[in-house]
């Protein structure tokens, strides 16, 4: 359950859930005792764990597991109890008084490419820049840059194994 909610109040709805499990014809007579809730077990990083302890007939503990994880999804949705996944919280820090910066955001109305040209419309466009004639280059490479360019191979599936063969060019 996420941070924010009371424990004790999650707790009553585990018991709710357990309950129905206890009264429902397909699993309530693999149950061998009362549910028993240990606690809280984990303060981590995205919720608060608590664990319960169902005992069931031999086998039967995956799909009693099951029907209880279920149970427990509804009941939590219905009281309003937040089961959180992970995420991140951006946080810019605070100065000696508490007071946080702000943060620097830009607002993009139109979509981008990966090069940061806008869709649709070529990249001189946008920067101002005067537009490549086709076939030519617009930034001089030096014979270093050159060079580099001939020696260097567009990674194949082969190198993700790890093998480090030769390029068979």
């Amino acid at each position: 359950m996420a941070y924010r909610e009371n424990i004790d109040y999650a707790i009553e709805q585990l018991q709710a859930a357990f309950d129905d499990l206890q009264a429902s014809e397909e699993h309530g007579h693999k149950l061998l005792a009362p549910m028993t809730v240990a606690g809280v077990v984990a303060l981590a990083d995205s919720s608060v764990n608590i664990r319960v302890v169902i005992k069931t007939t031999p086998g039967d503990q995956w799909g009693v597991g099951r029907a209880f994880n279920r149970l427990v999804k509804l009941y939590f949705d219905k009281a309003g109890i937040e089961i959180p996944f992970p995420h991140t919280t951006l946080y810019f820090g605070q100065d000696r008084t508490g007071s946080a910066p702000p943060a620097n955001l830009r607002i993009m109305q139109e979509d981008f490419t990966i090069d940061g040209s806008a869709a649709g419309q070529p990249k001189s466009h946008q920067t101002g820049a005067p537009a490549a004639i086709e076939g030519e280059s617009q930034s001089k490479s030096t014979p270093d840059q050159e060079a580099k360019d001939r020696t260097h191979r567009k990674p194949t599936d082969d190198d993700v194994d790890g093998d480090e063969a030769e390029d068979p060019r």
